[in-house]
């Protein structure tokens, strides 16, 4: 009996977390081709991070990096950010699900983390860009305008990250809140048909 619950317990976790992984694949790739100033490429993370724990949503980003690399779309060293907003979001986001200041603040926190991590890897990697065609205009602007490197990569990733992260943080809220009550729906359908049976 143990181990028929186990069995059910592990297909339930992975099932989620190739759903999570698809989710920010998604995320990514609408956008990515839609130009936006977001990445969205972290919804399924904080999802999984938020519904199971730090070490399941580190997981589901760092696949996420990982099939992203391979598609070429993505150096694998920015799979550690995917896998920071897992840890931050699995350790910090709020058992009330209600408690949208609590969720702003994760969102705030989360973002702090990726550009701390992001912007030394932007500068490694990409010239000091950060791949979002937004922040990279920005961080144009700035070098144009005489502003130091530093801050060009700085403010260009923060240009991107905090909004996208309030976004992502939110967007994996409202998922969360309609798999719970499709769940409810779904026990109270059920137990309906067990007292309509006997």
């Amino acid at each position: 009996m143990k181990l028929e619950r186990g069995k059910k317990t592990i297909i339930f976790v992975i099932t989620h977390m190739v759903l999570c992984v698809c989710l920010n694949l998604l995320g990514h790739g609408l956008a990515a081709g839609l130009g936006l100033p977001f990445w969205l490429d972290s919804v399924g993370t904080a999802v999984m991070a938020a519904h199971m724990g730090p070490v399941p949503g580190a997981i589901v980003g760092m696949i996420t990096n990982v099939i992203m690399s391979l598609a070429g779309q993505e150096f694998i060293v920015y799979a550690i950010v995917n896998m920071a907003v897992g840890i931050v979001v699995g350790i910090s986001y709020p058992k009330d699900l209600t408690d949208y200041f609590q969720i702003v603040i994760t969102a705030a926190l989360t973002a702090v983390v990726a550009i701390v991590i992001s912007t030394p890897l932007n500068i490694l990697f990409y010239n000091g860009y950060c791949g979002n065609i937004w922040g990279d205009a920005l961080y144009d602007m700035l070098e144009q305008g005489g502003s130091s490197r530093i801050s060009c990569v700085l403010l260009s990733e923060c240009f991107v990250d905090f909004p996208d992260k309030v976004l992502t943080l939110l967007l994996a809220s409202g998922m969360i809140r309609l798999n719970l009550w499709i769940s409810s729906k779904l026990g109270r359908k059920k137990d309906e048909e067990v007292m309509d049976n006997d």
